[in-house]
């Protein structure tokens, strides 16, 4: 049997986006841990470079183009495969979400809406709760396309957002009692 001419393409894709997923995941679980602990500069403007990065790396992994190695190229190889237990419509809204969002305001700052970048948030509405489902969604995917594609896990593959949430927080309750950070 002969391998579709995709396949290259698909496992590198399949090695970009897990350690992007898994950056992701981190991002959210130090963001998270943070967010009660936002006193002083530094852990102010961590917590904002945090988000701009939640950001960038969710229209990386989401962003849908014929242009683009992306979670949609994967879809667009293997429709069905990828779409296993995977609420499809529900990335694509998203996706879109995002698009609103990098081509408005995130990465370009489109003179239109110069005046109340805000709004593009707010038209967009992208809720925590669906960005939290959609990398725990993706990782479980890309995890298992892994392991179909390379026969063997992905070397962070045991890793969910519960785990990292649990390290973050412990990190955070160390810096605590040294006296680094305070609640």
């Amino acid at each position: 049997m002969t391998k579709p001419d995709y396949d290259d393409r698909f496992r590198d894709t399949l090695e970009r986006l897990l350690p992007e997923t898994y950056n992701l995941m981190s991002v959210q679980a130090a963001l998270e841990a943070l967010k009660d602990h936002q006193t002083g500069v530094i852990l102010a403007q961590s917590f904002s470079a945090l988000m701009g990065d939640r950001l960038a790396r969710l229209i990386r992994i989401f962003e849908n183009s014929d242009d683009t190695a992306t979670f949609w190229y994967l879809h667009r190889c293997e429709p069905v495969n990828v779409a296993k237990d995977v609420d499809i419509p529900r990335l694509e809204d998203l996706s879109g979400k995002l698009r609103l969002v990098r081509n408005k305001t995130f990465f370009h700052i489109d003179k239109n809406h110069v005046s109340d970048s805000q709004a593009v948030y707010t038209d967009a509405n992208i809720i925590a709760d669906e960005v939290i489902w959609a990398m725990e969604t993706v990782w479980r995917t890309l995890n298992r396309l892994y392991e179909e594609r390379f026969g063997r896990p992905y070397s962070q593959g045991h890793m969910t957002l519960d785990n990292m949430r649990e390290i973050f927080n412990r990190d955070l309750e160390n810096m605590r009692e040294k006296g680094i950070v305070r609640k």
